[in-house]
């Protein structure tokens, strides 16, 4: 029986030749947290960069921060970049979302 990483991970494959490589010297299998944590900060980071650079080549953009209370009080808050592609089709990319502290 294999875990959703592991069937991620093998679909990925096909369409990511380093991915197969790398899961074929290094890591055959992925018992380790340590492990699976690089990979899915690999991941993360190679989603970033493409999202930037796909945000940045278009020129301008727009940031905007969202906050409302929850039901328990506590402030919830969520990061949005607005851009407009080389095609001026609208594009809304949504970076994450946290809870603020209480003061």
């Amino acid at each position: 029986m294999t875990g959703n990483l592991e069937e991620v991970l093998n679909l990925r494959e096909d369409e990511c030749p380093d991915l197969k490589v790398w899961r074929s010297t290094r890591y055959k299998k992925f018992t380790s947290w340590a492990i699976q944590n690089e990979l899915l900060e690999l991941m993360a980071h190679s989603i970033v960069h493409t999202m930037s650079t796909n945000i940045c080549k278009d020129g301008g953009f727009a940031i905007v921060v969202n906050g409302r209370t929850d039901i328990t009080v506590q402030e919830q808050e969520s990061i949005v970049v607005h851009y407009v592609d080389a095609d001026l089709v609208p594009c809304e990319v949504f970076l994450f979302s946290f809870c603020a502290e209480q003061r």
